[in-house]
């Protein structure tokens, strides 16, 4: 029975993580009837129901007295934030204490399961050649509608369908990519090293679009190398240099009503706002902290609802500039002048439409009108905002600190069942103009946008200091035995875009780190 339960369960982590990196999101929120949370938590209730038959007695020797106190304390200290929570909803408890909950969970699951397996170099060269073209396919599908060519090879008359393979975020993507590259590059002598084009492709499409993954991905290529020099050469770099190129042959249109037909598009994991350029000339204007969104970002352009947006109610929260305030009194003049902001709206809509009629002729007086209020408004916005940078910048400041923090919650955190930026919106530390985005979505952003600062915002810095601790003495363990660049990229990655505040990576990153740590058990 032992033996047919610990099959059960590495086929159960294999299957899932297989199905999370071939179809993300629409595997891992897959809702379980009658049951709550999401596939993997009902796949990890599972696994840990069956990790409990495998429990040897005595249990003094199987779990140290070191380890018993550490898995204790995290649930003692867990089970008091979800009484003392503001809300009662499984799911948003849950999502909120997943970077307790599954370390946790996964670490009893890797203990008591015998987890041994080997890796077959045949089978990671053929997945990670095989993962990296389904990417490509991804990348083409999901932006069918702007990509205009690849390697010269006309694709505007191949009427490519629209649709998203895996519902991954780039750096999900790369995520996984990654971890294949990882272990492809752990076989001594590498032979086949024209096979690192195809992932060079991929992490050329990506770096050009995400500068997260850019970075990333730079500092993990470099840790790559050193981690292994005796394998890994110039050579092999050198092919994945030339994926990279390849990747910029990727021509997007410039056609405004396409750029704005996939901007618009709901089946998309891309920046839903803007689409980047994929050349080589944005490709290095992407590491400047400056971007150049005139040549290299093409953002939604043509009729716009007119609207003063959240404004006066960004003004009422103490949030006030002179910039701002010309939003507000422009708009009341022109709906003052026209009756009502339908009413303009409607005037406005005919200047939009592909072919104006007799009946419905363009009022360039009022898009006169309009296109100087739109500018208003971008210029009031920048003004508040900021850019990309500055928008996550100060929502780490007021996440670190704020007017409300005090000695109680920077110790021992301010705990779960909330979103962050909409408490501290409702809290009058941000502007609301500014995180609409964080509210609107369907499934709004409720971590502070750094793994880092969400847990220390959550659980104080005491627990922060405790898993840093744990994190880096795994760290020194991964790095003498020359297993730590992965993990690296994962920790810094999350510190940009929270890849490690969603199930959808953390589950596998944290089966991932306890299998490198245990590497005595495990063949390569």
């Amino acid at each position: 029975m032992t033996k047919s339960l610990n099959t059960i369960n590495k086929f159960s982590i294999l299957f899932s993580i297989f199905f999370i990196a071939l179809f993300g999101k629409n595997f891992a929120l897959i809702d379980i009837p009658y049951v709550p949370g999401f596939t993997l938590d009902f796949i990890l209730i599972l696994l840990l129901f069956f990790t409990i038959f495998l429990i040897e007695k005595p249990y003094s020797n199987t779990v140290s007295s070191k380890e018993l106190f550490i898995l204790s304390y995290f649930s003692i200290f867990l089970f008091y934030h979800f009484i003392t929570a503001q809300t009662r909803d499984i799911n948003e408890l849950g999502q909120d204490s997943l970077t307790i909950l599954y370390p946790v969970i996964i670490y009893f699951i890797y203990k008591f399961s015998n987890f041994r397996i080997k890796i077959s170099k045949n089978f990671i060269k053929f997945f990670l050649i095989v993962y990296s073209i389904y990417i490509i396919l991804d990348f083409t599908f999901e932006r069918s509608v702007i990509i205009k060519s690849f390697l010269g090879i006309d694709l505007t008359n191949l009427n490519i369908p629209s649709l998203n393979l895996i519902a991954l975020k780039p750096t999900e993507a790369i995520f996984y990519l990654s971890i294949l590259l990882f272990f492809f590059t752990k076989y001594s002598k590498l032979k086949s090293s024209f096979i690192l084009i195809f992932p060079g492709i991929c992490f050329g499409l990506y770096m050009s679009d995400s500068r997260t993954v850019l970075y990333g991905s730079i500092i993990y290529v470099f840790l790559l190398f050193v981690e292994n020099k005796e394998n890994l050469g110039f050579k092999d770099l050198f092919f994945l240099f030339i994926g990279i190129c390849l990747s910029f042959s990727f021509v997007i249109t410039d056609n405004e009503s396409d750029i704005n037909t996939q901007i618009s598009g709901e089946n998309s994991d891309v920046g839903i706002r803007r689409v980047r350029e994929n050349s080589a000339t944005c490709f290095v204007e992407n590491l400047l902290l400056k971007r150049d969104k005139e040549n290299c970002e093409n953002s939604q352009s043509g009729f716009k609802s007119f609207n003063h947006g959240y404004f006066p109610q960004t003004e009422k929260q103490g949030f006030v500039t002179d910039a701002t305030r010309s939003v507000i009194t422009r708009f009341n003049e022109i709906v003052n002048l026209y009756g009502s902001a339908d009413i303009f709206n409607e005037i406005i809509h005919n200047c939009f439409q592909e072919s104006t009629s007799r009946t419905n002729p363009c009022d360039y007086e009022a898009l006169s009108i309009y296109n100087e209020f739109i500018q208003i408004r971008n210029t009031a916005y920048e003004d508040l905002c900021g850019d990309n940078i500055t928008w996550r910048v100060n929502l780490w400041k007021k996440t670190l600190y704020n007017e409300n923090s005090d000695a109680l919650n920077i110790f021992f955190g301010n705990g779960i069942g909330y979103s962050i930026p909409s408490k501290l919106i409702s809290e009058n530390q941000l502007p609301l103009e500014c995180y609409t985005g964080t509210q609107d979505s369907i499934r709004p952003l409720r971590n502070a946008h750094n793994t880092y600062l969400t847990f220390f915002y959550r659980y104080g810095i005491i627990n922060l200091i405790l898993i840093s601790y744990l994190l880096f003495l795994a760290l020194i363990k991964l790095y003498k035995n020359k297993n730590f660049s992965i993990v690296v990229f994962s920790l810094i990655t999350t510190s940009l875009d929270p890849i490690l505040d969603s199930p959808i990576v953390l589950f596998t990153f944290c089966f991932l780190i306890f299998y490198l740590l245990d590497q005595n058990k495990t063949e390569i």
